[in-house]
């Protein structure tokens, strides 16, 4: 439930829709969950927060990639398709 809650997340972002409240876990919560119990899960963050703080806890999490919310939507598919290809961003 909590990686079908993020995937809702990315696809808000990318149709510019508000989808991303996660009343239940924060996204680092499902980063870790993703990355102990789906190791080949490739998690991108989208995040409000832009302090190196916020990015480093991100990637220690598990995520391959860090996207501020703000960005456009052709950069988060960029990320995608960077992750996608087994890079990280």
């Amino acid at each position: 439930m909590l990686a079908t809650l993020f995937i809702l997340c990315i696809v808000g972002i990318i149709r510019k829709k508000e989808v991303c409240a996660m009343p239940e876990a924060s996204g680092l919560e499902v980063a870790r969950y993703l990355q102990h119990d789906h190791p080949c899960a490739r998690v991108i963050m989208l995040s409000m927060h832009r302090t190196p703080e916020h990015i480093i806890q991100a990637l220690e999490a598990g995520a391959r990639g860090y996207v501020l919310k703000e960005s456009a939507s052709d950069e988060v598919i960029g990320a995608i398709r960077a992750v996608q290809a087994g890079g990280g961003i």
